[in-house]
């Protein structure tokens, strides 16, 4: 078994390797002429593939399991790495400890004085499991892209969405680009993971955000895309300006933004932490944190980015609804949990119940494959958010897990379909790609019935059993923490029980319009299965999906969970443990739904375009994601736009005239002042000299050049003086 002190080395390592293969990929970048080589595809696969065995390694190894065993720390105020790691505290040591957790810092960055930069970690199961989740659906994307994103492999990429004067835009292949950004964007989000304080997870946070903005406008030439990334982009900064302000009001109540401070007291709700002094502030700073989840995690009413999202090539898309920057919000809530009073999980749980919902029935009403996925993860989100507010934290982490295996497999599942279809995403418009497609056809269905969370009850003796899927186990447990919040709240159960028929239904609609049936395209007509390079990792990402969560609150996986540092302040349970019909109840949602789908869209005949049809308008409000869009243009974006307006007119006919009247005052003056300058200053300077120069000319009209001329100058004054002299002397 690896070393205590191994722990922190291995998980930074696999932290910074995908930065290694970004700075490679970039520098090479710049000089590479060749544009047809996926050379810096194996250097980012490599190097996340790095990351993903020392994160498996440092879960295999089964930390935290015995006690703890630190020699004195060294090199505390030098430059570079802390080599062991004492127990932390405020008498200056570095690093700290319990039965389920070390953090402190771990690498001294600078120090200016008293002042040191550094770079703090936090290490607990939870941890640990987000490395290994992140590294292996980022390794199955890379590798899956190393075949999606062949068409860069050249040196003059045809665009044929985009036309310039008439043609088609010719631009040189991004692939080197491309790997770049994917690892750095895998980078900053184990880096957000592995963080030991908030403005540390702020700071990769941003990162986060920074490297979603330029993967999702990757095809920047095209104007919905660069729409898309400045869309999510902005979002985004809305959530993080309320994560800002929460941060200074944490460190306002408890006086430290270090994750340890804050988890070291008192078992339960650290709102009770000297709750006299600090009044609403906490509630007020938890707020301003989820604020930030909000933007992050499309959550209601932020939720709008994430569909456009779609914009970038799908292995992006995979990415970022799975195990990167929509999981990032879900995550820190997890992290930050000890910190929200009663009034903030309030919130945290209605949120999560609108967003739950409103995904669901707007993924109903869509027709394109990534937009049917995107909208099931705004809902799949709201699940878990909604999981965390009623206290279930053990239910919505394990649910994050399971939903970054089956969703990257469903995303890279559309990217496959997307791709042997020439770009064809409609829905509507392909079919009878089940024997055209088996490998792609049949994860994609373990997926489908993985979200769904359909199973097979087994009668026991004693109890009922279900052998179901990884989406079953995690929503099952989600549905089991509902029910014990029933008196609460009914609706605490019914909307989430309903939300599992309708994600069936819309699920098993995609599946069914894709692959069953006969092709209803020239595309899907001609489609063949996708390469190994895009194959084995659907493949890999179907048998977790089947297996990951196993066994659900009572397997292996929420054992682990149950090790987090959230469990030592009360937070790992399930709720009240009354299983009774719960998990049957929602096999029956889920097989309603999944019936429905068959019975409408399963058969040539396509009964369910001719049932939407009769919803009319509320068709098309549902389909635009319930018209948030158009009401933030309303409410936000034409306000603006008109006071941009009125401050334009303001400027062009009050501001710019009196700008304009005050140059032309100036030019008046200065005219003036040219005139005063040209009659006096010039004209007696011009004067002087006119004089001089009629002089000169006089003088110079005497000057013949004759000795004649001169002697009888000379004379003449010669007797002139005699003259003067004569006349002097008389006088």
């Amino acid at each position: 078994m690896i070393s205590y002190l191994d722990i922190p080395t291995l998980l930074t390592t696999a932290w910074l390797a995908p930065l290694v293969g970004f700075v490679i990929n970039i520098l090479a970048g710049f000089s590479a002429r060749n544009r047809t080589t996926r050379l810096p595809g194996f250097i980012a696969t490599g190097c996340i593939a790095t990351s993903f065995a020392a994160s498996l390694v440092v879960f295999l190894s089964n930390p935290f399991s015995t006690p703890l065993d630190y020699e004195p720390a060294i090199n505390l105020d030098g430059i570079g790495p802390v080599a062991v790691f004492p127990m932390g505290g405020p008498t200056g040591e570095v690093f700290g400890y319990s039965m389920s957790w070390i953090g402190g810092t771990f690498f001294n960055l600078a120090k200016f004085g008293d002042i040191k930069i550094v770079i703090d970690c936090y290490i607990d199961f939870l941890t640990i499991v987000m490395f290994l989740i992140v590294t292996l659906v980022s390794l199955c994307v890379h590798v899956f892209s190393l075949g999606y994103m062949d068409d860069e492999l050249t040196d003059e990429f045809t665009d044929h969405e985009v036309d310039v004067d008439g043609n088609h835009l010719h631009r040189r292949g991004r692939f080197d680009r491309f790997f770049a950004f994917l690892g750095l964007f895998s980078f900053a989000m184990m880096g957000l993971v592995i963080s030991g304080n908030l403005f540390q997870t702020f700071v990769f946070w941003e990162l986060v955000g920074a490297t979603s903005y330029f993967l999702i406008g990757f095809y920047q030439e095209r104007e919905y895309a660069s729409s898309a990334a400045n869309k999510a982009f902005i979002m985004n900064r809305i959530g993080d300006a309320g994560f800002l302000i929460g941060m200074a009001l944490l460190f306002h109540a408890s006086g430290s933004l270090n994750y340890e401070p804050v988890f070291r007291f008192a078992p339960g709700i650290a709102s009770t932490l000297r709750l006299t002094e600090t009044g609403p502030w906490l509630t007020i700073a938890g707020l301003g944190i989820f604020a930030g989840c909000v933007g992050k995690s499309a959550q209601f009413p932020l939720q709008t980015w994430l569909k456009d999202a779609m914009a970038g090539p799908t292995p992006v898309s995979a990415l970022v609804h799975s195990a990167t920057m929509v999981a990032a919000g879900v995550f820190l809530i997890a992290r930050v949990y000890p910190i929200f009073t009663e009034d903030v999980l309030a919130i945290i749980t209605y949120c999560g119940l609108t967003t739950l919902i409103i995904g669901a029935i707007a993924a109903v009403f869509q027709n394109d494959i990534k937009r049917i996925l995107a909208y099931s993860t705004i809902s799949q989100l709201g699940y878990m958010v909604f999981a965390l507010g009623i206290g279930g934290w053990t239910a919505g982490v394990l649910h994050l897990i399971t939903h970054a295996f089956f969703k990257s497999l469903l995303f890279l599942g559309a990217g496959s379909v997307i791709h042997a279809c020439h770009h064809e995403q409609n829905v509507t418009r392909l079919g009878g790609l089940w024997r055209k497609m088996p490998i792609t056809a049949g994860t994609m269905l373990i997926g489908t019935i993985a979200i769904s969370g359909l199973a097979v009850p087994l009668f026991g003796l004693f109890e009922m059993e279900f052998f179901g899927l990884s989406g079953f186990h995690s929503k099952d447990a989600i549905l089991i923490t509902a029910y014990g919040s029933m008196e609460k709240q009914p609706l605490y159960f019914w909307i989430p029980l309903c939300g599992a028929g309708i994600t069936a239904f819309y699920m098993f609609r995609l599946w069914f319009l894709t692959f069953v049936g006969s092709a209803r395209s020239e595309a899907s007509e001609h489609a063949r299965e996708s390469s190994s390079w895009m194959t084995l990792p659907l493949v890999l990402l179907a048998l977790c999906s089947v297996f990951v969560g196993w066994e659900g609150e009572e397997g292996e996986l929420a054992g682990v969970l149950s090790h987090a540092v959230i469990a030592d302040h009360g937070f790992a349970e399930f709720g009240e443990h009354a299983h009774g019909n719960v998990p049957l109840l929602g096999i029956v949602s889920a097989l309603i739904g999944t019936v429905a789908a068959g019975v409408l869209f399963a058969f040539p005949a396509l009964l369910g375009d001719k049932v939407f049809a009769i919803l009319g308008p509320l068709r098309a409000f549902f389909a635009s994601g319930w018209g948030f869009d158009r009401l933030y243009a309303a409410v936000f974006v034409g306000p603006v736009k008109t006071l941009g307006w009125i401050v334009a007119m303001l400027d062009e006919h009050l501001i710019d005239q009196v700008i304009h009247g005050l140059a032309r005052s100036v030019k008046w003056v200065a005219r003036l002042d040219r005139k005063f300058d040209e009659i006096f200053i010039d004209g007696a300077v011009n004067g002087v000299a006119t004089v001089a120069m009629s002089c000169g000319r006089a003088a110079r009209e005497l000057q013949t050049g004759m000795l004649r001329q001169y002697v009888m100058f000379i004379a003449a004054g010669l007797i002139l003086l005699v003259s003067l002299a004569s006349i002097f002397l008389l006088a």
